[in-house]
């Protein structure tokens, strides 16, 4: 905003823990800055960044930390694990998105910017309520998306800085019914909770009653052709054949005739 100094407003990561033994892992960020005039840093703040195995977990941290008394600042990424006797761990930690950098951003303005909002959408299941991972969510006006992404293992996503005004809401997953509808961005934050509904399957191709029915029919015509050559002193083999040939056409027949789903 006009008047605002320097200050770190927003850290964007992740975590993700890639095991090649037994351990247990654990990190923190913190962020150290260090006054004019002094030749140590101090931690001005510290969060918690909880993670699991193979599972990639999104981070926005908000620390709004004003920088007009310090000379510098750093990030530092602290991880420790827990290896399990007797088998021990071989590790590979990654300080950002499959090994890539940390992202900081730093902003400040020195003229009137636009009204912006961070905007938080959790996509969960509509009866279960279990969060969707994957889902793609857009903001879009006029069918054009203007922020999208995807929702990560806890079903968030977030968009930020976007600009203050009414959007089309659109959410689509695997597995279930596309969702439409409106979300209107004012500062300085907005959530929204999106529930799904699972789409219905598709129905079977019709050639697969006839198939259905005509299995049910050869089997009882078999089991008629059985008794049959056992009663009258005929060939057990050739009149459970002819059994079933008759009965699985009849079968197939009948659920053409009658629509048997």
């Amino acid at each position: 905003m006009p008047g605002y100094g320097h200050k770190l407003v927003e850290i964007k990561g992740g975590a993700m823990h890639r095991p090649f033994g037994l351990c247990h892992a654990e990190a923190k960020l913190a962020i150290y800055v260090k006054p004019k005039g002094e030749k140590t840093f101090k931690k001005a703040a510290e969060y918690n960044l909880p993670h699991k195995d193979n599972d990639w977990y999104n981070y926005k941290l908000t620390p709004n930390i004003s920088l007009e008394e310090y000379e510098s600042f750093m990030i530092g990424i602290l991880q420790a694990a827990i290896t399990y006797l007797p088998w021990g761990a071989i590790e590979r930690h990654d300080a950002g998105q499959n090994g890539g950098p940390i992202v900081v951003t730093c902003k400040y303005y020195t003229t009137e910017p636009p009204k912006t909002a961070d905007v938080e959408i959790m996509v969960i299941d509509e009866v279960t309520s279990e969060p969707i991972r994957g889902a793609y969510v857009a903001l879009r006006k006029d069918e054009v998306a203007y922020y999208d992404g995807y929702t990560d293992s806890r079903g968030r996503i977030f968009f930020d800085d976007v600009i203050e005004d009414s959007y089309e809401l659109y959410v689509v997953a695997s597995g279930y019914r596309e969702y439409i509808g409106s979300i209107t961005v004012k500062p300085p934050k907005v959530s929204k909770t999106v529930k799904l509904k699972k789409a219905p399957s598709p129905p079977p191709p019709p050639w697969a009653r006839y198939v259905k029915y005509g299995l049910i029919g050869g089997g009882i015509g078999a089991g008629a052709g059985f008794a049959y050559a056992l009663f009258t002193g005929k060939p057990i083999k050739k009149n459970m054949m002819y059994g079933a040939t008759a009965g699985a056409l009849a079968g197939a027949a009948l659920s053409y005739v009658f629509g048997w789903e």
